[in-house]
């Protein structure tokens, strides 16, 4: 797998505080006791007891989660950004652009 299609792992632990929901997930972070070397594994994987987990959102299930009028683009530097029509947000990788605006926007209260 390949971790620049999924939000990172501070993102993912946000995502998970804010009570962000994932629907059809494919991937999570697995976190093992003590925070060393989490890596990204499917949601097929035997949960054990020790480990803590978090979803990984991908680039769509963010599209799917933010309004139809947020975009997102790349500029020539190539910092993401992603925005609505108030708020924008910018990461180095597009799907964490989106996370950053969908904790935004919970964070406000619009989605």
């Amino acid at each position: 797998m390949n971790p620049h299609h999924y939000v990172s792992l501070p993102l993912a632990k946000r995502m998970k505080e804010a009570k962000f929901k994932q629907y059809e997930s494919f991937a999570r972070w697995c976190i093992p006791p003590g925070g060393k070397e989490a890596w990204l594994g499917t949601q097929q994987m035997v949960e054990l007891p020790e480990m803590e987990y978090c979803d990984a959102y991908s680039v769509a299930e963010l599209g799917d989660i933010l309004p139809d009028f947020a975009s997102s683009w790349r500029t020539p530097d190539g910092i993401w950004h992603c925005e609505d029509d108030i708020h924008e947000e910018r990461a180095d990788t597009e799907v964490d652009a989106r996370a950053l605006l969908a904790l935004t926007l919970r964070e406000r209260g619009i989605i």
